[in-house]
């Protein structure tokens, strides 16, 4: 997990907090460690919107922006590492009950904020590939997500499905941009990207070197869904991605931002409030961030954070 800074640029944005509702100078600052995705998710760049936005709408708050994965997000969020985290749901789920190997104990003290969107599982090879399902990756070259990530959660998922493991094909632990590099160099054979619809790292490699999608037909997700209820079927819409003509088959899991029960509830009233009060500015982002529907954030997997509780509650008053 990356640790960084709004000093840091350029691989962070520059944050220009305005001076009007800051915390006097003598104040002490309320440091806020968010826990994104890595750049070519659409956690990332929403990771750092929200930094700026906090920046500007909470007085006193500092924000550090971590790059990971959903699972390192939840152990960042549980052991204290960051206030606030990017997850999958069902990665949320299954630590809250069960805790994340090799800590077997649940992680009780995570809290939901907010459902966000669905993240679709692309499995994606070279456009001149004669690569035709999913079963044919045996002994193929897999980009399948850093270790511990979301994207590597559902990639053991579907080649499982498949009868295939890390055994039997030939896995590379990699982030997406580097999945974008090895793949536009020839070093890959297919690669599994999860994230929301445009995803950036297929957009750029539709355009160099032109990909296709291959589908996971829905009687291959009703096998999954036995013992992952928690998948759901979903379309690649035709011309999501350039070459992309026609609508695929695939699968996909929520995405979460969550926090712990500790969080100070006024704070994360806060940071609920400022996300949806600024949704339609945060549109322009990634498109992704258009599928957020705030009826349905409050259905999060795990418990509620009160804070957030609170601000759903009054959203209901007030309409």
């Amino acid at each position: 997990m990356h640790l960084l800074r709004h000093q840091a640029v350029p691989i962070v944005v520059l944050v220009l907090v305005a001076g009007c509702g800051r915390a006097p100078a003598t104040a002490q600052p309320i440091p806020l460690t968010i826990a994104t995705g890595g750049p070519g998710s659409a956690f990332y760049p929403l990771g750092l919107a929200l930094a700026t936005l906090y920046e500007e709408r909470l007085p006193g708050v500092e924000t550090t922006v971590l790059t990971g994965g959903s699972t390192q997000n939840v152990r960042a969020v549980h052991s204290g590492q960051a206030a606030l985290g990017f997850t999958q749901a069902d990665v949320a789920y299954v630590a809250y009950r069960l805790g994340i190997q090799p800590d077997s104990s649940p992680f009780s003290d995570l809290r939901g904020i907010a459902m966000l969107w669905m993240n679709t599982v692309h499995v994606v090879v070279p456009r001149t590939s004669r690569i035709a399902h999913v079963g044919e990756l045996a002994g193929r070259r897999i980009a399948v997500g850093t270790h511990g990530s979301g994207t590597e959660t559902l990639a053991r998922i579907v080649l499982e499905s498949y009868g295939l493991s890390y055994d039997t094909i030939r896995p590379e632990f990699l982030s997406f941009t580097e999945t974008v590099d090895l793949m536009r160099r020839g070093a890959l054979d297919a690669a599994m990207v999860v994230a929301g619809v445009p995803a950036d790292a297929i957009a750029d490699l539709s355009d160099r070197p032109g990909v296709r999608l291959l589908p996971i037909p829905r009687a291959q997700l009703r096998t999954m869904r036995a013992q992952y209820p928690f998948l759901q079927p979903l379309v690649v819409p035709a011309d999501s991605y350039a070459g992309v003509d026609a609508p695929v088959d695939t699968l996909g899991v929520s995405s979460l931002l969550i926090s712990r029960k500790d969080a100070d509830p006024e704070l994360v009233y806060g940071m609920t409030r400022a996300l949806f009060e600024a949704l339609p500015r945060l549109w322009e982002v990634h498109p992704a961030v258009r599928l957020i529907d705030p009826e349905q954030a409050p259905a999060t997997p795990i418990p509620l954070h009160p804070g957030a509780a609170r601000y759903y509650r009054e959203r209901q008053i007030t309409q």
